[in-house]
């Protein structure tokens, strides 16, 4: 048994997932804006991408905060921040493996 384990009756402690996931949201809302400024050459065109792309990475956000918020462990590092800020642009990746595990 190790020793990083919560007693089952013990609720998990959600702090350090959820500020991953607002650190990682945070830091995409600068690069959804420069990556729509690439896209769009109106301002709707602009807007639409910037919605959509931020859009893309709070549903990731979303998405992996609740698959990872039972192991994520208590400790908050600045790699650990890094690696919420790609997450949240790369989640189908991350979450396909699990998808064709249970088929």
């Amino acid at each position: 048994m190790s020793l990083n384990r919560r007693p089952s009756n013990q609720s998990p402690f959600i702090l350090p997932a959820l500020i991953g996931v607002c650190m990682g949201i945070i830091s995409s809302i600068p690069v959804a804006a420069y990556t729509a400024s690439l896209i769009g050459d109106t301002y709707e065109g602009r807007a639409t991408a910037y919605c959509l792309l931020l859009g893309w990475c709070v549903l990731g956000g979303i998405l992996l905060f609740f698959k990872t918020y039972r192991s994520t462990s208590q400790t908050i590092t600045l790699p650990k921040i890094g690696l919420w800020c790609i997450s949240v642009w790369f989640w189908p990746f991350l979450l396909l493996p699990g998808l064709l595990r249970k088929k």
